[in-house]
């Protein structure tokens, strides 16, 4: 399992070094001495450490770069079916107990393209279901994706839209006034609504049970001035579309209600949102000055275009000069 020889990167025809060459070739060729023949590797601590290696260290942490990654490794095993189901489970349960956001989006990646597509044969019906359940449960509320619509009463009885929210930024609080960690964690939540709704932040927080009683009284002793809703007699899907296997949950939304953020604990949302502002502004700055050059550059054409006509002479001075020359 030794690594891959490099060689020195080529030059073009200036001259150049291509300087990501080294890297490219040394993953290209990662597993070149690896026999994925070999069904001792089920077993050996130095092939899986290999194949943690190309996940973690040679693939961009992106769902789809990981995705391709999988694939890469997938095809060289085919060849072994031990191997190929170890590694098959592998992935998934890898992903299923990940606690990196957007992780989530690799299982479901790996339901799709091998458990649901005859690749998992090993799996038996029952538990080929709950697979691809689990998948559907998470599909709704990946990062990236427009964010279920939900419509939900508030204490006073009104009807609220999600989709209505005209908000840059919504932060949606899944809770239940009876859960330990919410109590820590919502405290938090609105100091942090109190910091940020200047900043166009609006925090709709969603009860998740159906206890009424101890919803409003915790409402009334503690004054939560943002948007409250609930849905006691469940009839909104809202706990399936966002998966609330528990509370406290959290997701942040973008102004067009596309998942940005989700799962984030109640001390982590500053940070995150410092930095989805900061980078939003930089990318409108971005924006103005390159529609500003735009204008220069169109202003230039215009004048470029622009011929000054030579005066030609009146009709009545033509006349008048012909009439000279008759003379």
């Amino acid at each position: 399992m030794a690594d891959p020889e490099v060689p020195e990167p080529p030059k073009d025809e200036n001259g150049k070094i291509d300087s990501s060459f080294q890297f490219k070739y040394y993953k290209e060729h990662f597993f070149d001495k690896v026999d994925f023949g070999d069904k001792r590797f089920v077993r050996s601590p130095l092939f899986h450490q290999k194949v943690e290696q190309y996940i973690e260290k040679l693939t961009v942490p992106h769902p789809d770069s990981i995705g391709r990654s999988i694939d890469v490794i997938m095809s060289k095993a085919e060849q072994n079916e031990e191997l190929n189901q170890y590694l098959t489970a592998h992935f998934l349960n890898k992903y299923a107990k990940s606690k990196i956001m957007g992780m989530d989006a690799v299982y479901v990646y790996m339901v799709d393209n091998y458990y649901s597509k005859g690749k998992a044969e090993w799996v038996d019906s029952v538990q080929l279901f709950k697979i691809r359940d689990r998948a559907d449960m998470m599909r709704p509320n990946l990062i990236g994706k427009k964010a279920p619509n939900f419509r939900l009463k508030d204490a006073d009885g009104n009807y609220h839209v999600l989709y209505n929210q005209k908000s840059p930024y919504v932060v949606l609080y899944f809770w239940d006034p009876d859960c330990g960690h919410c109590k820590k964690s919502t405290p938090k939540v609105y100091e942090f609504y109190q910091n940020y709704k200047a900043k166009g932040v609006e925090v709709i927080a969603i009860s998740t049970e159906h206890e009424e009683d101890k919803w409003r009284k915790y409402l009334e002793e503690n004054e939560l001035g943002w948007l409250n809703l609930r849905d006691f007699q469940y009839r909104s899907n809202f706990r399936r579309d966002y998966d609330l296997s528990g509370t406290p949950r959290i997701f942040i939304l973008d102004k067009d209600k596309t998942i940005i953020g989700k799962r984030l604990g109640a001390d982590q949302l500053p940070n995150f949102m410092d930095r989805i502002i900061k980078r939003d502004e930089a990318q409108k700055d971005k924006a103005a000055t390159e529609e500003k050059e735009k204008g220069k550059t169109e202003q230039k054409i215009d004048k470029s275009k622009t011929v000054t006509q030579p005066k030609s002479n009146s009709p009545s001075k033509v006349k008048k000069s012909s009439k000279t020359q008759k003379k």
